[in-house]
């Protein structure tokens, strides 16, 4: 549904350009050179890879375990392993600032069994290896790499011939459970997340244990020890915290058990959005949010910079209404307040949407919505129906709270199809509670890649990379998307794009 079918559908294309016009980000205030550059994300932490022998056998499920230091205290942090077998790593293992010392590095398969291990420094097994323990590891702004070299525990494998303690290899008895982390964010729940787990446990003598863990976005699978009491389960993420207690009594074999918690959604106040032009950002745009005091989205104000104009020109205005919450109609405005459309929508008992309707000028379009599940995930099917009598099909599919593909066909004959990728952090867009004619506001995570394919016509201009800064809380605070040709691949220009929230 992007614009080389709806070229081919004249009356929706004028729409679906008055809806592309709205979307678009926003542009500085008079005087402003250009946007401020504000790269990175604010987490920190140990990304750890490991290089191993040709012979290791393949693991479907590995966890590399780190004894860590600091200041004298010592913590076991955990994390899923992947990559090939000569080649491992794991995720960034979130960590405070601070001067680390990794004292041991084990490789558990999913039985919990060690397979994989780095010698210690002057240890029978460090001969002829270069990258072994201890290490330091120096968190401070960004996250420290750190390369190890493992080699494979034999069966006749000795701890200390790793130059560990005699009972560093031994795998105490464990209850498998999952680990499900989820979030609600305003009421929007992220159960794609990823996360880390500090997990503390009492044996007998009500000494605590603890043991922190790297979870994985989706379902983690780990071991809880048998001989504990009683669990204190610790989730962070960005800002969230969730705390949960359990005794032991309580914990089964194979269950699941969900943490997270939920928070506030930030609510979007502002977009800037600048061109590159001959080597330097122009103001393109700019568009406001307006809230009333429930927090709903009452009106945005999007302004665009015109050649005649040396500022930004308010060119349209959207107000949003809605009934029992649920958003019932867009009114659209010019930049003088004069109304020339609307878009409204209806809902089935479930909540989801079923029809649109929206007029633009003197255009109307009538959308049907129904849902469905395949192989790949959920699908959303929406058939256009246009004042001219023309028609497009369109379909989506959603795995994982993204839309990660989809594709189009005009009764015209024209079509285009794409598969795209996403990060793990906050789309603020779906915390809007609103929607456009194309539900493009459903997918949890921001676009990192799309792949599209088109038939019958094709953009001049496609997205090439994305490149993301975010807060602390996970969510964008700076765009720079790359656009190139599509015939010649070429680089054609860059956009930039800052976000800015109310809270």
């Amino acid at each position: 549904m992007k614009q080389n079918i709806l070229n081919s559908i004249t009356l929706f294309a004028a729409a679906c350009l008055l809806l592309l016009a709205c979307s678009k980000p926003i542009v500085p205030t008079p005087g402003q050179q250009g946007p401020p550059d504000n790269p990175g994300s604010n987490e920190t932490g140990i990304v750890l890879y490991l290089s191993t022998p040709a012979n290791i056998p393949a693991a479907t499920t590995l966890t590399a375990e780190l004894l860590i230091e600091l200041a004298g205290n010592q913590q076991v942090l955990k994390a899923p392993v992947t990559g090939s077998n000569q080649q491992l790593n794991t995720a960034l293992l979130t960590l405070p600032a601070g001067n680390y010392s990794i004292v041991q590095c084990k490789i558990s398969d999913a039985s919990g069994r060690y397979v994989l291990a780095t010698p210690l420094r002057q240890s029978a097994k460090a001969a002829g290896l270069s990258r072994v323990l201890p290490v330091a590891a120096s968190v401070v702004k960004d996250s420290s790499l750190v390369t190890l070299d493992a080699i494979a525990i034999g069966a006749v494998d000795a701890p200390e011939t790793f130059g560990y303690p005699v009972s560093a290899f031994d795998s105490p008895a464990r209850i498998p459970v999952t680990i499900h982390p989820m979030v609600n964010i305003g009421g929007y729940v992220f159960d794609y997340i990823d996360g880390q787990l500090e997990v503390t446990w009492y044996d007998a003598q009500q000494q605590p244990h603890q043991e922190l863990l790297q979870l994985k976005a989706g379902l983690n699978n780990i071991g809880l020890p048998k001989a504990a009491t009683r669990f204190h389960f610790a989730y962070r993420k960005w800002n969230i915290a969730d705390d949960m207690e359990l005794p032991a009594s309580a914990v089964t074999p194979g269950m699941t058990i969900a943490i997270g918690g939920a928070v506030a959604a930030r609510k979007l106040k502002e977009e800037q959005t600048w061109r590159e032009v001959a080597g330097q950002y122009q103001p393109e745009s700019r568009k406001t949010y307006t809230y009333n005091v429930t927090g709903q989205l009452v009106a945005t104000h999007y302004y665009q910079k015109l050649p005649q104009y040396a500022e930004l020109q308010l060119q349209q205005i959207h107000e949003f209404e809605y009934q029992n919450g649920k958003l019932t109609q867009v009114r659209y405005f010019n930049g003088q307040h004069q109304p020339y459309g609307y878009l409204k929508f209806t809902y089935a008992n479930n909540g989801l949407v079923t029809h649109m309707e929206q007029k633009s000028y003197d255009q109307t379009t009538y959308a049907t919505v129904s849902y469905g599940v395949s192989t790949a995930g959920k699908t959303v099917n929406i058939d256009y129906l246009f004042s001219n009598g023309q028609a497009l099909e369109y379909q989506f599919t959603l795995k994982n709270g993204n839309k990660i593909q989809e594709h189009g066909r005009g009764s015209t004959g024209a079509g285009e199809g794409g598969t795209f990728a996403y990060d793990g952090y906050i789309n603020p867009y779906r915390l809007l509670g609103v929607q456009d004619i194309y539900l493009r506001h459903m997918s949890n995570n921001n676009l990192m890649a799309e792949n599209k394919s088109y038939g019958g016509g094709f953009p001049v201009f496609i997205p090439g990379t994305f490149q993301y800064s975010y807060d602390e809380k996970g969510y964008p605070v700076q765009l720079i998307k790359q656009y190139k040709n599509y015939m010649s691949g070429a680089v054609a220009y860059h956009a930039k794009t800052q976000y800015s929230y109310l809270n």
